[in-house]
């Protein structure tokens, strides 16, 4: 289980993957229970992610069994909606001129998003998320309570190797194609820069990259007490 003060952090900034149950690691599920508070839900994340994760980086679980006890907080905040989508919302704000949402979940409370990890040779892994549903970059008219689309994010992915660097902050690639206005549709399409690593289908869009200040290791104090499993 990851230290207290982690678990701490993770429950009040980084709790969104928490209650969605599942992950894909190299192609295979991983399921945890979501029938529980979110102290619950996280202890049952972590007891089946890291034994999973172990199996996937042996050498890793035997050198640095540390970084595997950690592993569950730098995946639930690489995902979280504070740590990396605020900064599509932010961007998608730019350049639409107003404050969107990104749909994570449908009306009844299903997933509307995959989360996959897969882990590269020497302990790098690569970390997806992948929307099941187009048209989930939303406007609500804060008057009329009108709802509008405004685009799709169809894939947002990132890498980090295991531990991360103290100061490492990862850059994101994410394929995002917005409703243009009449105007808008005769300037020249979105640029294309880094692409999304994996092979599946994106729907489309153009493929970007944001880049994140916040370091993805935690602040001191809150490693070191993980840190002391090293053996």
């Amino acid at each position: 289980s990851l230290p207290p003060a982690v678990a701490e952090e993770v429950l009040r900034r980084y709790a969104d993957v928490l209650r969605v149950g599942r992950l894909v690691l190299n192609g295979d599920e991983v399921a945890w229970n979501t029938d529980s508070s979110n102290e619950g839900q996280l202890q049952s994340f972590c007891e089946c992610f890291g034994p999973r994760l172990a199996n996937a980086a042996p050498d890793l679980a035997l050198k640095e069994p540390w970084v595997l006890r950690m592993a569950p907080y730098w995946f639930c905040k690489a995902v979280s909606i504070n740590y990396a989508l605020i900064e599509v919302v932010l961007m998608v704000q730019r350049r639409v001129g107003v404050l969107c949402s990104i749909e994570t979940r449908e009306d009844r409370g299903s997933a509307l998003v995959e989360y996959h990890v897969e882990t590269r040779p020497g302990g790098m892994v690569v970390v997806s998320m992948l929307w099941r549903k187009a048209d989930n970059i939303i406007y609500y008219d804060p008057v009329t309570s009108r709802r509008e689309v405004k685009g799709t994010l169809s894939c947002l992915e990132t890498w980090f190797n295991l531990p991360p660097g103290k100061d490492f902050a990862p850059a994101y690639s994410f394929q995002l194609r917005l409703r243009r206005s009449l105007t808008q549709k005769f300037a020249a399409s979105l640029a294309s820069s880094v692409a999304c690593g994996t092979t599946q289908d994106r729907r489309g869009g153009a493929t970007e990259t944001v880049f994140i200040d916040e370091p993805l290791r935690s602040d001191f104090p809150l490693e070191p007490a993980a840190e002391g499993d090293r053996p």
